[in-house]
């Protein structure tokens, strides 16, 4: 090689080294992580403030449902730097609720207890920003973002069955999906592994979810049909689905993943 073309080569080399920095230096500030997640905990769905049936008072009123929540799943989680991260989560859930009311036959003046169960199964996926602060053997995170909540089957039992005067009850089977804002806190304990390919942790968290979008009304709650009407036409039957959109959520998560 001539000597006139060595400075133009030391040149496009150099130029070249700065323009085009090592993507493994690059990823040195980025951590990837993969895991699965059980969680357990509480579900709530409020007493809606309106509690009219086609503009009339109707009884029992719609309660409020309290019940157990569980779910399993995977996630992946995108560090940089180790203060800051995105972490996706996939989980499949078992939703129940239970209330006690009383029903009051129309035509006897007779009352009855009854304890009423909805349950249903849903696909969650949230996807949460996370802050962080890195430590040798835990790690605090806190967290907030979206989940997207899609609904599987649903049911509904009631305990003792209702007949006769009063009211029939269903469920409907086919929710809509919505979305509700999930945050928390939680910790990362960092496993000793020799060597610094891969990382172990085993994160602890807890959660709360809120859907903003949780109508107040009963009729925009449920779906009422077969509605019958007395000769000053008061409703002294009618079929009601309940649609069992969880308002609030409250749960514990435990967890591990492998970071590289």
């Amino acid at each position: 090689m001539t000597s006139k073309f060595r400075p133009i080569l030391f040149a496009a080399a150099a130029s070249a080294a700065l323009l085009c920095p090592s993507t493994a230096h690059a990823l040195e500030f980025v951590t990837f992580g993969v895991g699965f997640i059980g969680q357990a905990g509480g579900n709530f769905l409020d007493k809606p403030d309106d509690q009219t049936i086609q503009g009339q008072a109707a009884t029992p009123e719609y309660p409020g449902f309290a019940g157990l929540m569980t779910g399993v799943g995977g996630f992946i989680d995108i560090r940089f730097i180790d203060y800051v991260g995105i972490e996706l989560d996939v989980y499949s859930a078992s939703h129940k609720g239970s209330a006690d009311f009383t029903v009051t036959n129309s035509s006897t003046l007779t009352s009855s207890s009854h304890d009423v169960e909805i349950s249903n199964s849903a696909l969650h996926i949230p996807l949460l920003i996370k802050g962080a602060i890195p430590g040798e053997i835990v790690t605090p995170v806190l967290f907030v973002g979206p989940e997207f909540v899609l609904p599987g089957d649903s049911e509904i039992a009631v305990t003792p069955a209702m007949g006769g005067g009063g009211a029939n009850f269903g469920v409907v089977a086919d929710l809509e999906s919505y979305t509700v804002v999930t945050f928390g806190l939680g910790m990362e304990f960092n496993l000793p592994i020799p060597g610094d390919v891969v990382g172990v942790r085993i994160p602890l968290t807890l959660r709360g979810s809120v859907d903003p979008g949780s109508p107040n009304t009963r009729e925009e709650r449920s779906s009422i049909y077969d509605v019958q009407t007395d000769a000053n036409g008061r409703v002294t039957a009618y079929t009601e689905d309940y649609k069992n959109r969880w308002k609030f959520q409250a749960l514990a998560t435990l967890g591990a993943s492998v970071h590289f």
